[in-house]
C-alpha cells in the first residue's frame, strides 16, 4: 500500500523523493561512526565524502555527539533531509575501523548503492565488543598496571587487578540493565573502594590508595576528554563542551562513589 501525506489528493501517490536512498545511506553511516566512538570530524567529513562520491556537491551535514543530519538539494530545487539521534554510546574499534574502510572504498570507487547497503548489512552483524572472559581479564590487567605505575607493589598490583575485575563485572551487569552511565560510574567506584578496603584489611595489598587509584582508573573519562579537547580546539563549540561536561560529570560519580563508601568505613 502507498502511504498517503495527510491533505494529499485521494487517488494521487506523492512524488518520490529524490536521492532518497543515498540520504538514508549517508545519514546511517554517520549514525553507525558516532555508535562506533568515532570525533564529529570525522562523521561529518565521512558523510561529505559519501555524498560527493555520487556527484552531490550541494550537501550539508551536521553531526554533534547525539545527532548526525543530511541534506541536500536536487536541480529542481527540492530539498530532502536526514536526521538521526544517536544515543549513549561507547568505543567500538573494531567497528569503527570497519566503517572506516567502507567509506574510504566509497569516496575511491563509488560503488553501487544497493551494493553499499548490502555492506553495512554485514557489518551490523559483527560481534559487539570482545568476550567476557576477555574484558575482565583486561580490566584486572590495567587495574594492576595503574597501580604499579602509581608506586605500589606487586601485591597492590595483585589486589588492584582483583578490583578491576570486580569492577568490569559490576559494569557487564548495569549495562545488560540499562543503567545510565552517572548511575553506573557511582557504583563502580563504591564498589572499587569496597574491594579495596577488603583485600587490605586482608593483607593481599598494602598501599590503600595505589590499590583504590589503580582501579578506578578504569572509570576515568580520559576518552572522552581528549575528544573534547579536540573539538574544542577545531572549533566545534558545541560537541566539545558537551564532552567536556560529561566528563566533569563521570568524575563527580566517582568522586561521590568512592567517598561514600570511604566515609562510611571512616566512621565505622
Amino acid at each position: 500500500m502507498i502511504p498517503r501525506f495527510p491533505g494529499a489528493p485521494q487517488g494521487e501517490a506523492p512524488a518520490e523523493e529524490p536521492n532518497g536512498q543515498l540520504l538514508d545511506l549517508a545519514a546511517e553511516l554517520g549514525f553507525r561512526l558516532s555508535m562506533a566512538g568515532a570525533e564529529v570530524d570525522r562523521v561529518e567529513e565521512s558523510m561529505q565524502r559519501f555524498l560527493r562520491a555520487y556527484g552531490v556537491e550541494s550537501g550539508e551535514v551536521f553531526a554533534i555527539t547525539n545527532c548526525v543530519m543530511v541534506s541536500l538539494t536536487d536541480e529542481a530545487g527540492r530539498s530532502s533531509t536526514r536526521i538521526r539521534q544517536v544515543p549513549a554510546h561507547g568505543t567500538d574499534l573494531t567497528r569503527l575501523m570497519a566503517y572506516n574502510a567502507l567509506s574510504r572504498e566509497v569516496a575511491s570507487t563509488a560503488p553501487a548503492l544497493e551494493e553499499v547497503q548490502r555492506q553495512m548489512e554485514e557489518l551490523a552483524g559483527l560481534p559487539k565488543g570482545y568476550p567476557v572472559p576477555v574484558q575482565i581479564l583486561g580490566s584486572a590487567v590495567g587495574a594492576g598496571a595503574y597501580a604499579l605505575f602509581f608506586g605500589g607493589s606487586l601485591w597492590d598490583a595483585v589486589a588492584a587487578g582483583l578490583c578491576g575485575a570486580v569492577v568490569g563485572l559490576c559494569n557487564l551487569a548495569l549495562d545488560y540493565l540499562e543503567t545510565n552511565q552517572f548511575i553506573r560510574t557511582i557504583v563502580g567506584g563504591a564498589v572499587s573502594a569496597l574491594c579495596a578496603l577488603l583485600l587490605v584489611g586482608l593483607g593481599v595489598g598494602k598501599s590503600l590508595d595505589a590499590v583504590i587509584t589503580g582501579a578506578l582508573m578504569l572509570l576515568v573519562p580520559g576518552l572522552i576528554f581528549t575528544n573534547a579537547m579536540r573539538n574544542i580546539l577545531t572549533g566545534n563549540l558545541i560537541s566539545g563542551p558537551n564532552l567536556v561536561l560529561q566528563a566533569l560529570l563521570i568524575a563527580t560519580a566517582i568522586a561521590l562513589g568512592t567517598g561514600f563508601v570511604l566515609s562510611l568505613a571512616g566512621s565505622v
